[in-house]
């Protein structure tokens, strides 16, 4: 996190003494302001500035630096303004004159050092923090961010060493305990990182940040007994915060509740089958009903398959019970949290769970009991009502008009979420999607087929989102790729950014956060993936995005440039993708940057092996024929390729199970032929982007003549030696050459 420091003691002193040499008297005369004026207009900057008027105290500061230009304290008090207006370079010019006029002041070096760091001038930065620190050892804030300097330059040890120090002056500095996890991390220790983190959490409990830090420290195998109950907890909490992306800890979360022994032994396939045993429905209640396995089921579809199995059997056993008048006797008062819990995750997952043919039945006989139940004016059950939602989505039944009338289940403490999330979540991405923008026509034959897919399966439906920190676009790129900081690389200050292809929304929402002072343009085929899009920013208080109706084949005449295009999964469901990739190349500015992402041939050998059996057995793309395909490749043999495909999260909810292995258009490239599409674009690759940094360190230790880790043959090389590399696909960036 970063924090330009105001100087309010410089400050005060210039409001006491006017500091005026002969020089600065003259130029006073001329601007119009007197020597004897500038304490009381500083004094009235500074107050607008820290109230937020930034722009107003600029203002005024650079009527002071009109009469007095070495004035020291105007001069950082400029350049922090500038740099929070989004206005790198003269906020640069500002706080190099200030250290020019006032050399022995700590913090004008300190401040230098952030804005040239965000203007990708590391080495620079790490010069003026060690001068700050020679003028104050004791500088906590100043070791953390040279610590976070010399993290990017890949000087890790002396990075880690410079942590310690920033925690050694202030031992409660979170941040510098944060980012003593992440060198940590990278320099495999994966103990020590844990501690770290937990540490920051513990010092700062309410910022998300540091507990999307741990999320993701747990996520990437950080060591931990899974009977730990500070682990349980540790998860509990950052499953419950919003600010923390829930998808990352899936799997660790499911092996912790594996090793409860009560749900162990519900798991075995033994007990799958005594859903009929009254007392077996009563002991699983009573044993689902655990904090973590609610919120896992309130935030992520479940991607196990023993844990998917034991669910389906308790839903079928449930709805066997409500059937026979029996739900209330044998499960009291209790379960309700459960059922509500279930009701959510089989939303998330859009009903992928098995359904037999007597289920069906016994559904639509269910609703029609709920139904007469309403006609006739009485209460209905929560747990019908919740038992319900988890075979049917509530805003497609004929009595959804029930939760607009009455308040009783709105404000259920348990059953209000579900209908919040069922009922008035897609009342309101209807409502959006009548007033979605359209930028361009849909014609293309492929494109009308892809989204029709994603019509009936916007693709993914997710819930929450990691905390990012804004950062200028020269910090965001040379933190994935170090080296660009020797390339004279003109970043723009306040990108524009089209998203083509952005889903759901979750994409682009992420991207804006990203960067600072970014605009962004979000365009998909789909408008219920839009209108999902654009529920969530409004949520979530995003108001730098724009989602827009159209299709990326269309947008050539689109008369706008982009400083940023980012394209990720999209290119190989176009007929032509080198096509659809030109087309984006002619709208980005030319210093512009591209992120892209490709499907790898050889990583999707097992897609291709599930798309040959779906071909073969002829399961259509139906919610019915998905949930058949997914059964009968649940029950292959455990070292059958194509049971592969059950590993991935993808498998676990019908939207992404079709697009993983039902998609009406796929392409699949390898490196060499990712390699040709560059030079027959004039496009010069930066690096890959992968979330588990061993990887690149593996290919470092491999290719270490390869310094920007840039030569697509040799990553060419390391893929045929490791096909898993690019399991989700190749994600890089480029630019121009």
């Amino acid at each position: 996190m970063l924090a330009l420091v105001l100087l309010l003691s410089d400050i005060d002193e210039a409001t006491r003494t006017t500091g005026m040499n002969p020089k600065g008297a003259t130029e006073g005369k001329r601007s119009g302001v007197d020597s004897k004026q500038i304490p009381a207009l500083l004094q009235k900057a500074t107050a607008l500035h820290q109230s937020g008027d930034v722009s107003a105290a600029l203002a005024i500061y650079q009527d002071i630096l009109t009469a007095r230009p070495d004035h020291p304290a105007v001069l950082n008090l400029s350049g922090v303004a500038a740099y929070q207006l989004g206005d790198n370079e003269r906020a640069l010019l500002w706080l190099q004159a200030a250290a020019d006029v006032s050399p022995d002041n700590p913090d004008v070096h300190y401040n230098l050092g952030l804005v040239l760091k965000d203007r990708g001038r590391l080495e620079d930065a790490v010069t003026a923090w060690r001068r700050a620190i020679q003028l104050k050892p004791d500088y906590a804030s100043v070791h953390n961010n040279l610590g976070n300097a010399l993290q990017l330059l890949g000087r890790l040890e002396e990075a880690e060493a410079v942590y310690r120090k920033a925690i050694e002056c202030d031992p409660r500095h979170a941040n510098a305990h944060n980012n003593l996890g992440m060198i940590r991390q990278r320099l495999g220790k994966p103990r020590e990182a844990l501690a770290a983190f937990r540490l920051a959490t513990r010092l700062a409990p309410c910022d998300a940040l540091f507990w999307q830090s741990l999320a993701t420290c747990l996520a990437h195998g950080a060591h931990y007994t899974p009977s730990d109950e500070e682990l349980r907890n540790d998860l509990q909490t950052c499953l419950a915060n919003d600010g923390v992306d829930p998808v990352p800890l899936g799997n660790i979360v499911t092996r912790v509740l594996r090793h409860e022994a009560d749900i162990s032994c519900l798991l075995d396939p033994s007990n799958v089958h005594r859903s009929e045993d009254e007392d077996w429905v009563r002991l699983v209640i009573q044993v689902l009903e655990h904090p973590l396995l609610t919120l896992l089921l309130e935030k992520l579809p479940i991607s196990d398959i023993d844990l998917e199995a034991l669910l389906v059997a308790v839903r079928r056993a449930l709805l066997r019970l409500a059937i026979h008048h029996r739900l209330t006797k044998v499960i009291g008062g209790r379960g309700l949290a459960f059922l509500c819990a279930l009701a959510q995750q089989c939303f998330l997952n859009e009903y992928v769970f098995f359904e037999s043919e007597e289920e069906g039945v016994w559904v639509a006989a269910m609703q029609e009991r709920i139904k007469t139940r309403i006609a006739a004016q009485g209460p209905v059950d929560p747990t019908w009502i919740a038992l319900f939602a988890a075979y049917r989505p509530l805003h497609a039944t004929g009595f959804v008009s029930i939760f607009d009338r009455e308040d009783a289940y709105i404000s259920h403490p348990l059953l209000g979420k579900v209908i919040v999330r069922q009922v008035k979540e897609p009342t309101e991405e209807r409502a959006i999607r009548k007033t979605s923008p359209r930028i361009s026509a849909i014609t293309d034959r492929v494109s009308t087929a892809v989204r029709a897919q994603y019509e009936e399966n916007p693709y993914p439906r997710w819930v929450g989102a990691g905390t990012l920190e804004p950062r200028s676009t020269a910090n965001v790129m040379t933190t994935m790729f170090p080296y660009l900081q020797d390339r004279n690389i003109p970043w723009p200050e306040s990108p524009q950014i089209l998203v083509a292809g952005c889903g759901t929304g979750k994409h682009p929402i992420m991207t804006a956060r990203c960067f600072a002072g970014a605009q962004v343009l979000a365009v998909d085929l789909s408008l219920s993936s839009l209108s999902y899009g654009a529920r969530r920013a409004k949520e979530m208080g995003v108001t730098n995005v724009r989602f827009a109706h159209g299709d990326l084949m269309a947008m050539g005449d689109l008369g706008h440039r982009f400083d940023i295009i980012e394209c990720i999964a999209v290119l190989h469901h176009l007929e032509d993708p080198i096509k659809g990739w030109r087309i984006l190349v002619g709208l980005l500015n030319k210093d512009g940057l591209m992120g892209i992402g490709l499907y790898s041939e050889l990583a999707r050998r097992k897609i291709v092996a599930a798309r040959a059996f779906i071909e073969e057995h002829g399961y259509p793309s139906s919610p019915e024929g998905i949930r058949r395909c997914r059964q009968a490749i649940m029950a292959l043999p455990d070292d059958s390729l194509i049971k592969q495909v059950t590993r991935g999260r993808s498998f676990y909810t019908t939207s992404e199970c079709r697009d993983l292995i039902f998609h009406v258009q796929e392409h699949r490239l390898n490196l060499l032929q990712v390699s040709d599409a560059l030079d027959e674009l004039g496009l010069e690759l930066l690096g890959f982007q992968f979330q588990d940094p061993a990887i690149l360190q593996r290919y470092r230790v491999r290719f270490p003549e390869d310094r920007t880790a840039t030569c697509l043959q040799s990553w060419h090389r390391f893929e045929l030696d490791n096909p898993n590399t690019f399991t989700s696909m190749y994600q890089f960036w480029v630019r121009r050459r």
